[in-house]
């Protein structure tokens, strides 16, 4: 599905995108940094994977297409630095309720990747 980032600044894009095979039934921060290099940050889980070079303990091998092969919907995000933990989950989940409905307390999928606390 091809997703429409908004610019947060430099090189970074950001996107809210809905990937069930990874983040179950919650949206999450998709933000692609630099060519070969992405990030999902899944705010309600307090989880994060990215495709970046080593010494990154979060990894996967996974390119940007496929990830993005995974996105059954997107929307634009609010402009919050990603740092803003609490206001980053309090926002993502409070649009997830009113997508999908109640967020999950499944973990994201290993299956994409190693993933590391936020």
């Amino acid at each position: 599905m091809p997703i429409q980032y908004n610019s947060h600044g430099g090189s970074h894009n950001v996107a809210v995108v809905h990937c069930p095979n990874i983040c179950r039934n919650r949206l999450v921060h998709l933000s692609q940094d630099a060519p070969g290099s992405w990030i999902i940050r899944d705010y309600i889980s307090r989880q994060q994977l990215r495709r970046s070079p080593p010494p990154n303990a979060s990894f996967s091998t996974l390119d940007l297409a496929q990830i993005e092969a995974e996105v059954t919907l997107f929307e634009p995000p609010p402009f919050h630095a990603w740092e803003n933990l609490a206001d980053w989950e309090a926002y993502l989940r409070l649009r997830t309720m009113v997508i999908l409905g109640r967020p999950g307390a499944t973990p994201p999928s290993p299956t994409f990747g190693i993933w590391q606390p936020l």
